[in-house]
């Protein structure tokens, strides 16, 4: 904050309070400016521009009164913070200017003006941090991937809308329940967050469970957040749904499978002058590769077959039936 210029507007009736409340802010505050708002004039003209960090303003003032400020200020930007000046025994004002988003009150004494610097920069630096705060929620919320994050004790504090979407779960649905809710199975999600966690982060595949009961593939980042002694606060997990990853990946498996067994028949061929037991070793070769439950061969009137009888039975009734339906087209 030291190295940006901060704009205020400072507002009240007496040009003798205006001129003390900016003494004391760029004598502590390098490169402050400040621009005096003496009637309603003046500030909805300045509230029009909006060209300012920050605001003080006295609470009774001849047009108005400090809460109708707040009220103004914060309509045009909930990030500006406001500081009210406050006369002493009538702090409940400052009280119920609270509950409008007031960041900070002072006593109107001379001897209490010496605190307004440093309420001023602890207005702008929590004004900063709700801004981005603000900023990172709306990324999240609009992010294409699920985002959970579940307290200490496994709980779920929060969920973005990419979660319903995946999950098909309502996100009031999801607070406060455990996160294996979303578990396959409960220990080894547990076990994987857990290490996770231990190693400061982590990425991993894994499966979580939708609310259907379908299983979903993920790719998981786990991030932790701590406190300034170390103390883990609450952490974060970040989905991405990798089911058509995974879809190709089993195509480019299987075709690999394919191919091998194809190089493996061209083998045997060369090797086994057997024309039988050519066929059935065959068979039992391709049978082996993944997605096939049995494989069939009929050649010269004689069936060779490898994998599930029943499918073997329907495959051959098949190719009976089609045999049967070619003679008749050609005869």
């Amino acid at each position: 904050m030291e190295n940006k210029k901060i704009k205020a507007l400072i507002i009240d009736d007496e040009e003798g309070s205006r001129k003390l409340i900016i003494h004391h802010l760029k004598k502590e505050i390098p490169g402050m400016e400040c621009e005096e708002i003496a009637t309603k004039e003046d500030f909805l003209n300045a509230l029009e521009k909006g060209n300012f960090d920050i605001v003080t303003t006295e609470y009774h003032l001849r047009w108005g009164n400090g809460i109708e400020v707040l009220r103004g200020v914060k309509k045009k930007n909930p990030f500006t913070p406001v500081i009210m000046f406050t006369g002493a025994g009538t702090e409940e004002v400052a009280v119920e200017a609270m509950k409008y988003g007031l960041d900070d009150y002072i006593i109107k004494k001379e001897e209490y003006f010496m605190r307004l610097p440093a309420a001023v920069r602890i207005a702008m630096e929590k004004a900063e941090a709700k801004k981005k705060e603000g900023m990172l929620s709306s990324i999240i919320e609009s992010a294409k991937e699920a985002v959970v994050s579940v307290d200490k004790d496994g709980k779920i504090i929060y969920a973005n809308k990419a979660t319903e979407e995946l999950f098909g779960w309502k996100i009031e649905e999801l607070i406060g329940k455990p996160m294996s809710i979303l578990a396959v199975d409960a220990n080894e999600q547990k076990k994987q967050f857990m290490e996770a966690l231990r190693k400061g982060g982590a990425r991993f595949e894994t499966v979580r469970k939708a609310k259907d009961g379908s299983i979903i593939p993920v790719l998981m980042t786990v991030v932790p957040f701590k406190d300034e002694n170390g103390n883990l606060i609450f952490s974060s997990g970040i989905m991405v749904d990798i089911r058509e990853q995974k879809k190709y990946e089993f195509k480019i498996e299987h075709l690999n499978e394919v191919l091998h067994a194809i190089r493996n028949v061209n083998q045997l061929i060369t090797k086994e002058k057997n024309e039988e037991k050519l066929l059935q070793k065959a068979c039992e070769i391709l049978v082996k590769v993944k997605g096939y439950t049995s494989v069939c061969i009929s050649y010269k009137g004689k069936n060779y077959t490898a994998g599930e009888e029943k499918e073997c039975k329907k495959a051959l009734d098949f190719i009976k039936k089609r045999g049967t339906e070619e003679k008749e087209i050609t005869s």
